[in-house]
């Protein structure tokens, strides 16, 4: 199954991508990398396409951590690659 994951590589760079496990691998497509911006006082957090028009595999060993990306980042990175957004609540209707 496809998900979008926050995946920490070896060499510490920060990806968000969808993915799927494939035995001891991870196939990722549309990856980016989470680049820190300092604005001001606040620090925040951008995204930038990392190796753009490849399709990858990670091996369970060039990575440090992988983790479900939290909504809002998830969103954000749908917003980015240009997937359908759906709203989170319900639409009740009368």
């Amino acid at each position: 199954m496809t998900e979008i994951l926050f995946i920490v590589l070896m060499t510490g760079e920060e990806l968000i991508a969808r993915a799927t496990k494939n035995g001891d691998f991870y196939t990722i497509e549309k990856p980016l990398q989470l680049v820190k911006m300092q604005e001001g006082q606040s620090l925040k957090m951008g995204m930038m396409p990392y190796m753009p028009y490849i399709e990858t595999s990670i091996n369970l060993h060039q990575y440090a951590m992988v983790a479900d990306a939290p909504e809002d980042m998830a969103n954000q990175y749908r917003q980015y690659v240009g997937d359908i957004i759906l709203p989170s609540t319900k639409i009740q209707l009368a």
